[in-house]
């Protein structure tokens, strides 16, 4: 499998020669930098994500891999190579029952019942406040997990900070 999807067949001895490594670093090391400058010459990180730019090169380079992998260009085993005719890829889902979704909804009431709801609600305010300002989140959303707040719970408290994230259209 490795060297079917590595490549690795293509150079006679790959790690016996230091300059082979050294090649594939400085080629991914300027790739890089070239990209450091693409995006700084677009007003930094946040700006490219705001623009769709970021989800655009990802889209664009999830669909030149898809094209490598069905031209059989890029072979992945069992994908494009050494498949095996006729087997079947049938998956079986897990399905949640009734009962499973009562049994979880009444846990759900009952930690809801047990915890201190003073503690939940102390925990969101602090929450709400660490993401309005500069903080690190993770320590108030330990605190919220530990105070039992429902992911509901958090998700709400930091959309009313941040809203919703609606995703760029990228064409």
């Amino acid at each position: 499998v490795l060297a079917y999807e590595t490549g690795v067949p293509a150079v006679a001895d790959p790690l016996g020669g230091s300059w082979y490594v050294e090649d594939l670093t400085d080629r991914y090391e300027q790739e890089a930098e070239r990209l450091i400058a693409e995006i700084d010459e677009c007003g930094g990180m946040v700006a490219c994500i705001e623009s769709g730019w970021v989800q655009s090169e990802i889209s664009a380079e999830a669909y030149r891999q898809q094209r490598l992998i069905e031209s059989g260009d890029r072979p992945i085993v069992g994908v494009n190579v050494f498949q095996r005719p006729g087997e079947a890829h049938d998956v079986e889902y897990y399905q949640t029952s009734d009962k499973d979704l009562t049994r979880q909804r009444e846990r759900l009431d009952q930690v809801r019942a047990e915890r201190d709801d003073d503690a939940v609600t102390g925990t969101l305010d602090a929450l709400q406040a660490a993401a309005r300002g500069e903080a690190n989140l993770i320590p108030p959303l330990i605190d919220c997990v530990q105070a039992y707040c429902t992911v509901g719970e958090i998700t709400h408290t930091l959309r009313g900070v941040f809203g919703d994230f609606d995703q760029p259209l990228v064409i």
